[in-house]
């Protein structure tokens, strides 16, 4: 019995009865609408498909990892692929020959031969929600990680279903700070996106190009108190549509989605947290009212400043801005301290003595400004 059940979910479906799932989170929000044409085209652009056709093309469809799929309701000799998006576009790309006369494709597919394939293997599922523990352990924990973006769109689809968030973390197997950061800031973009019309292409290229960065931003402390959040992810309200426009938390998310959206503010995910190195951060600016209102008035006046980040971190309080250097120089010492301990058996006299003398200088310096 339970092989005659094996073999009813596991077969080989004609290629032409196999649909690309149009809510994959590979795909591209803006496309979901458009005909496989586009989306395929996105796939290429996007999810390096000539790599999978490389080895389609040198080895054939490799069997051992089938398809995912369901029937599609309103056509039941039709399938959804939940899982294999990529290996179907490729398939197809090699299979239909109209691909190698269009003026997109034609030189890309030049030099890889039309495959005779003509059925896919597929495992069958009664519905989506069948498939959606394999997807988070493969993509979320697993080997084939998404990004960050794909990651969010896939744990958003499980809240929508169970509206909370410990029950999200449990089927995806991952911490709730790391999917409720994901769920937050995909939540807030897709409000955003809808709300800010003028704004919306910056929107949408945060969202589709660089949405890591927003979800990292939602790890600092200093942006977390900017944008007003103040409780843990497990029981923080997902309702961001509470906030209307004009309110402070919903402006300070947009002000802070723009910068993050414009490469010549911030290029580098280094440029949100800072570092040794290079102090200057959007979160240290954040941390200082000064420095903040600068920043949000360029942003007003669309200023087109190439260092912008730098005069708004200039203009931190000098206190504050004190503050943070005898903290960066006090994490120096520390280290050079625990290097010396460690090093020290190994030093000559004559260093020893110099670095005695340089400790000895900085403890008058400090007991004669206190």
């Amino acid at each position: 019995m339970e092989k005659d059940r094996q073999e009813e979910l596991y077969k080989f479906i004609s290629i032409d009865k196999l649909e690309l799932d149009k809510e994959n989170p590979r795909i591209a929000k803006k496309d979901r609408n458009k005909d496989d044409y586009d989306i395929l085209k996105g796939m290429w652009k996007s999810f390096s498909l000539e790599d999978l056709i490389i080895s389609i093309d040198q080895n054939g469809f490799i069997p051992a990892e089938p398809l995912m799929v369901v029937k599609k309701d309103d056509e039941n000799d039709k399938y959804i692929v939940v899982e294999g998006n990529r290996r179907l576009s490729a398939v197809m790309l090699l299979t239909d020959k109209k691909y190698k006369n269009d003026s997109f494709f034609a030189d890309k597919l030049s030099p890889y031969k039309n495959q005779e394939i003509k059925e896919l293997p597929c495992y069958i599922f009664d519905k989506k929600e069948d498939i959606e523990n394999a997807l988070a352990v493969r993509h979320i924990s697993g080997i084939k990680k998404w990004d960050a973006k794909e990651k969010a769109e896939f744990a958003i689809r499980l809240y929508k279903k169970e509206n909370n968030i410990k029950n999200v973390t449990k089927i995806i197997g991952s911490k709730t700070n790391t999917i409720g950061a994901l769920i937050y800031s995909y939540f807030w973009l897709e409000y955003l996106i809808e709300s800010e019309e003028n704004r919306r292409n910056d929107l949408e290229n945060l969202f589709e190009n660089k949405f890591s960065l927003l979800n990292l931003a939602l790890g600092q402390s200093n942006i977390r108190n900017f944008l007003n959040i103040n409780d843990k992810w497990d029981t923080i309200d997902y309702n961001v549509r509470k906030y209307e426009k004009g309110s402070k938390e919903y402006d300070n998310m947009l002000y802070l989605c723009l910068w993050l959206s414009d490469y010549k503010i911030i290029s580098d995910s280094r440029q949100i947290t800072g570092g040794k190195t290079n102090p200057v951060s959007l979160s240290a600016i954040l941390a200082d009212n000064e420095a903040t209102n600068y920043l949000k008035i360029r942003t007003d006046a669309n200023s087109e400043l190439p260092n912008l980040l730098v005069e708004a971190y200039n203009r931190i309080a000098v206190d504050s801005n004190l503050v943070v250097r005898f903290e960066e120089t006090y994490n120096k010492i520390n280290q050079l301290m625990y290097i010396y301990k460690d090093k020290k058996n190994n030093l000559s006299d004559k260093t020893i003595e110099e670095i005695n003398r340089y400790c000895d200088n900085i403890k008058n310096i400090v007991s004669t400004n206190n």
